[in-house]
Protein backbone atom coordinates (compact mmCIF):
# COMPACT_ATOMS: atom_id res chain seq x y z
CA UNK A 1 0.00 0.00 0.00
CA UNK A 2 1.32 3.43 -0.93
CA UNK A 3 1.39 6.50 1.31
CA UNK A 4 -1.55 8.06 -0.55
CA UNK A 5 -3.70 4.99 0.16
CA UNK A 6 -2.75 5.16 3.85
CA UNK A 7 -3.59 8.85 3.92
CA UNK A 8 -7.02 8.16 2.40
CA UNK A 9 -7.69 5.43 4.96
CA UNK A 10 -6.62 7.70 7.82
CA UNK A 11 -8.73 10.54 6.40
CA UNK A 12 -11.79 8.27 6.12
CA UNK A 13 -11.34 7.18 9.76
CA UNK A 14 -10.88 10.80 10.80
CA UNK A 15 -14.01 11.78 8.93
CA UNK A 16 -16.09 9.30 10.96
CA UNK A 17 -14.82 10.77 14.24
CA UNK A 18 -15.04 14.37 13.08
CA UNK A 19 -18.63 13.83 11.94
CA UNK A 20 -19.52 13.02 15.56
CA UNK A 21 -17.76 16.15 16.83
CA UNK A 22 -19.53 18.25 14.19
CA UNK A 23 -22.91 16.80 15.20
CA UNK A 24 -22.08 17.58 18.83
CA UNK A 25 -21.19 21.19 18.03
CA UNK A 26 -24.18 21.58 15.71
CA UNK A 27 -26.45 20.53 18.60
CA UNK A 28 -24.90 23.23 20.78
CA UNK A 29 -25.41 25.83 18.04
CA UNK A 30 -29.01 24.75 17.44
CA UNK A 31 -29.76 24.80 21.18
CA UNK A 32 -28.31 28.30 21.53
CA UNK A 33 -30.33 29.48 18.52
CA UNK A 34 -33.53 28.05 20.02
CA UNK A 35 -33.95 25.59 17.14
CA UNK A 36 -33.98 22.51 19.39
CA UNK A 37 -34.84 21.87 23.03
CA UNK A 38 -32.33 20.98 25.74
CA UNK A 39 -33.75 17.46 25.73
CA UNK A 40 -33.15 17.14 21.96
CA UNK A 41 -29.62 18.49 22.37
CA UNK A 42 -28.91 15.97 25.12
CA UNK A 43 -30.17 13.15 22.90
CA UNK A 44 -27.83 14.24 20.10
CA UNK A 45 -24.93 14.59 22.51
CA UNK A 46 -25.57 11.06 23.75
CA UNK A 47 -25.53 9.82 20.14
CA UNK A 48 -22.20 11.50 19.49
CA UNK A 49 -20.62 9.79 22.48
CA UNK A 50 -21.50 6.28 21.23
CA UNK A 51 -18.37 4.74 19.79
CA UNK A 52 -16.54 8.07 19.94
CA UNK A 53 -13.43 6.74 21.69
CA UNK A 54 -13.29 3.76 19.33
CA UNK A 55 -13.42 6.07 16.28
CA UNK A 56 -10.70 8.30 17.70
CA UNK A 57 -8.49 5.26 18.31
CA UNK A 58 -9.17 3.88 14.82
CA UNK A 59 -7.95 7.15 13.33
CA UNK A 60 -4.88 7.23 15.57
CA UNK A 61 -3.89 3.68 14.59
CA UNK A 62 -4.12 4.53 10.89
CA UNK A 63 -2.39 7.87 11.35
CA UNK A 64 0.52 6.19 13.11
CA UNK A 65 0.87 3.75 10.21
CA UNK A 66 1.52 6.54 7.72
CA UNK A 67 4.76 5.49 6.11
CA UNK A 68 5.94 4.22 2.79
CA UNK A 69 6.92 5.55 -0.58
CA UNK A 70 5.64 9.04 -1.33
CA UNK A 71 4.28 7.92 -4.70
CA UNK A 72 3.89 4.64 -6.58
CA UNK A 73 7.12 3.33 -8.04
CA UNK A 74 5.43 2.85 -11.41
CA UNK A 75 4.07 6.42 -11.63
CA UNK A 76 5.10 8.23 -14.77
CA UNK A 77 7.65 10.95 -14.39
CA UNK A 78 6.78 14.58 -14.92
CA UNK A 79 3.18 15.69 -14.59
CA UNK A 80 1.85 12.41 -13.15
CA UNK A 81 4.49 12.21 -10.47
CA UNK A 82 3.98 15.88 -9.63
CA UNK A 83 0.24 15.27 -9.24
CA UNK A 84 0.99 12.40 -6.91
CA UNK A 85 3.27 14.56 -4.78
CA UNK A 86 0.59 17.27 -4.64
CA UNK A 87 -2.01 14.72 -3.57
CA UNK A 88 0.12 13.17 -0.83
CA UNK A 89 1.10 16.61 0.44
CA UNK A 90 -2.52 17.81 0.44
CA UNK A 91 -3.72 14.73 2.32
CA UNK A 92 -0.84 15.01 4.80
CA UNK A 93 -2.24 18.45 5.63
CA UNK A 94 -5.74 16.96 6.01
CA UNK A 95 -4.47 14.24 8.33
CA UNK A 96 -2.64 16.84 10.45
CA UNK A 97 -5.76 19.03 10.62
CA UNK A 98 -7.80 15.95 11.51
CA UNK A 99 -5.35 15.15 14.28
CA UNK A 100 -5.70 18.58 15.89
CA UNK A 101 -9.49 18.54 15.44
CA UNK A 102 -9.83 15.07 16.92
CA UNK A 103 -7.51 16.02 19.78
CA UNK A 104 -9.99 18.72 20.84
CA UNK A 105 -12.87 16.23 20.48
CA UNK A 106 -11.02 13.67 22.62
CA UNK A 107 -10.37 16.29 25.31
CA UNK A 108 -14.10 17.08 25.30
CA UNK A 109 -15.00 13.38 25.47
CA UNK A 110 -12.72 13.03 28.51
CA UNK A 111 -14.37 16.05 30.11
CA UNK A 112 -17.83 14.59 29.54
CA UNK A 113 -16.78 11.25 31.00
CA UNK A 114 -15.36 12.93 34.10
CA UNK A 115 -18.21 15.37 34.59
CA UNK A 116 -20.15 14.89 37.80
CA UNK A 117 -23.86 14.16 37.50
CA UNK A 118 -24.55 17.24 39.60
CA UNK A 119 -24.75 20.84 38.48
CA UNK A 120 -22.04 22.23 36.21
CA UNK A 121 -19.73 24.82 37.74
CA UNK A 122 -18.95 28.18 36.14
CA UNK A 123 -15.37 27.04 35.41
CA UNK A 124 -16.75 23.99 33.58
CA UNK A 125 -19.03 26.25 31.55
CA UNK A 126 -16.04 28.43 30.58
CA UNK A 127 -14.01 25.34 29.67
CA UNK A 128 -16.86 23.92 27.57
CA UNK A 129 -17.36 27.25 25.82
CA UNK A 130 -13.67 27.22 24.99
CA UNK A 131 -13.96 23.66 23.60
CA UNK A 132 -16.99 24.67 21.54
CA UNK A 133 -15.19 27.71 20.09
CA UNK A 134 -11.96 25.81 19.43
CA UNK A 135 -13.90 22.88 17.99
CA UNK A 136 -15.71 25.10 15.49
CA UNK A 137 -12.45 26.66 14.33
CA UNK A 138 -10.71 23.30 13.98
CA UNK A 139 -13.68 21.82 12.09
CA UNK A 140 -13.57 24.75 9.68
CA UNK A 141 -9.86 24.28 9.05
CA UNK A 142 -10.28 20.52 8.56
CA UNK A 143 -13.15 20.90 6.08
CA UNK A 144 -11.30 23.62 4.17
CA UNK A 145 -8.20 21.44 3.76
CA UNK A 146 -10.30 18.38 2.90
CA UNK A 147 -12.04 20.35 0.14
CA UNK A 148 -8.67 21.42 -1.27
CA UNK A 149 -7.22 17.90 -1.07
CA UNK A 150 -10.18 16.34 -2.83
CA UNK A 151 -9.11 18.13 -5.99
CA UNK A 152 -5.99 15.94 -6.11
CA UNK A 153 -5.47 12.27 -6.74
CA UNK A 154 -2.60 9.84 -6.99
CA UNK A 155 -3.26 6.85 -9.19
CA UNK A 156 -0.66 4.16 -9.88
CA UNK A 157 -0.33 3.64 -13.61
CA UNK A 158 1.42 0.68 -15.20
CA UNK A 159 4.78 1.81 -16.56
CA UNK A 160 3.84 0.71 -20.08
CA UNK A 161 0.73 2.88 -20.14
CA UNK A 162 1.69 6.17 -21.80
CA UNK A 163 -1.36 8.30 -21.03
CA UNK A 164 -3.01 9.53 -17.86
CA UNK A 165 -6.24 7.95 -16.67
CA UNK A 166 -9.44 9.86 -17.30
CA UNK A 167 -9.78 13.10 -15.38
CA UNK A 168 -11.63 12.61 -12.10
CA UNK A 169 -10.56 8.98 -11.70
CA UNK A 170 -10.12 8.23 -8.03
CA UNK A 171 -9.62 5.23 -5.80
CA UNK A 172 -12.70 3.63 -4.16
CA UNK A 173 -11.63 5.06 -0.78
CA UNK A 174 -11.55 8.56 -2.27
CA UNK A 175 -15.02 8.15 -3.78
CA UNK A 176 -16.39 6.99 -0.40
CA UNK A 177 -14.70 9.92 1.33
CA UNK A 178 -16.13 12.42 -1.16
CA UNK A 179 -19.60 10.94 -0.83
CA UNK A 180 -19.38 11.08 2.96
CA UNK A 181 -18.26 14.72 3.00
CA UNK A 182 -21.24 15.77 0.90
CA UNK A 183 -23.77 14.45 3.41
Amino acid sequence: MQLFDHELAATAAAHASIAQWKMHIDAINQLMAGQISRYQAQQRWSQTRRGAVHKVRAFEVLRQQLAGPRCPANSPSGRGLGACHLATSAYADVVQAARTTIHVWMMHIDQMENMPATAITSSQVRMWNHMWDLGQRRLGQYHHLLGQAQRHTCVAWPAARPSRPAEGTHTPAMRRLKMGSQQ
